[in-house]
């Protein structure tokens, strides 16, 4: 359970998942009136666009309306905000369902001043079969270069390529890399990253920062956040992005990734939980992202996993121990399911 190196949370929503490494977002690819993933509801209306214009266009016209509104005379849209990457959210006068927010995204695409429109979408992060435990005594002090005895079976099988041994031992910690966390929260004050949590960035004006919130996220906070890390990063500095997402396939996220990697950013994907190809969702189909599928203990393929040539490697994904958001002390883990 064991953390190494320095960490910098660039929170784009409202809250901390008890093992962010296996969250996972979900949304209706079809655009159903309502979206639900393993028992959380997911807000089933848009309230704006993601835009790229076409070169040598502004967001707004002379005249101070939005450009490309034209493709839409029934709507009185509003210039959102640059979020990176040469995109721009717009904001639609009232919220949409899906389905016509996405017919409003493609009828937007038509207009000359627009190379593409997505939806906005609010999605949530789903915790499946995590179990908190705030009575948990604290994780096993263990110094650099050693081996710690008896670890949870996670660690125990990482180590080497076969197995386990009963034995977590490593020669690293990791000094000297950053890793940036894309997530819904984070509990700086959890005794697991006390002292190496750096400061960090929210698109959430809640006054809570990078704490614990609710769980909800929009598109265009998940880019802005991307965007936030590769500004913030040196080139020359070793750094690990982990983005524990999943999202329908989006061509412009997958450039984004794209962008960290080439900014000397190892970028870590999770598959996806919903057991089927990884190749059908973003970030994790994106080849320069190492795309982690989940096995279970010791080396089975985790039923929810999802698999196929765009996962890169297998990690323990069930029944593993992490830090949780509900005490400084407390632990939670992802239930065995198979």
């Amino acid at each position: 359970m064991r953390a190494a190196g320095a960490l910098a949370a660039a929170a784009f929503g409202v809250a901390l998942l008890g093992a962010p490494a296996t969250a996972q977002v979900a949304i209706d690819p079809e655009g159903a009136t309502s979206i639900t993933a393993s028992g959380f509801d997911v807000a089933p209306e848009v309230e704006g666009l993601i835009v790229r214009y076409s070169p040598g266009y502004a967001p707004v016209t002379a005249q101070g309306e939005v450009t490309g509104a034209e493709a839409l005379p029934d709507l009185a849209l509003e210039a959102g905000r640059d979020v990176g990457f040469g995109l721009r959210t717009i904001e639609l006068p009232t919220p949409m369902s899906v389905v016509a927010a996405e017919a409003a995204a493609r009828a937007l695409s038509a207009s000359p001043a627009v190379v593409s429109a997505t939806p906005n979408y609010r999605v949530r992060i789903v915790d499946e079969d995590l179990n908190g435990d705030d009575a948990a005594g604290a994780p096993v002090a263990v110094d650099p270069a050693t081996t710690q005895a008896k670890p949870p079976w996670g660690l125990d099988r990482i180590d080497q390529r076969v197995g386990l041994d009963e034995s977590y031992h490593y020669d690293t910690t990791g000094a000297g890399v950053t890793v940036y966390v894309i997530d819904t929260g984070l509990r700086t004050s959890h005794q697991e990253f006390t002292g190496r949590v750096l400061p960090g960035a929210s698109t959430v004006a809640d006054g809570r920062g990078v704490q614990d919130c609710e769980g909800y996220m929009w598109w265009d906070q998940v880019l802005w956040s991307l965007d936030w890390v590769i500004a913030h990063h040196s080139y020359s500095t070793p750094a690990v992005l982990n983005m524990s997402i999943g999202l329908p396939l989006w061509d412009e996220f997958d450039a984004a990734v794209k962008r960290a990697v080439a900014d000397n950013i190892t970028v870590v994907a999770s598959a996806g939980n919903k057991a089927k190809d990884a190749c059908s969702q973003t970030p994790a189909r994106v080849p320069s992202a190492i795309t982690v599928a989940a096995a279970t203990y010791p080396d089975g393929k985790a039923s929810f996993s999802n698999y196929g040539p765009c996962t890169d490697i297998y990690a323990p994904g069930t029944g593993t121990v992490s830090a949780s958001h509900a005490s400084d002390t407390g632990t939670a883990d992802r239930a065995p399911t198979e």
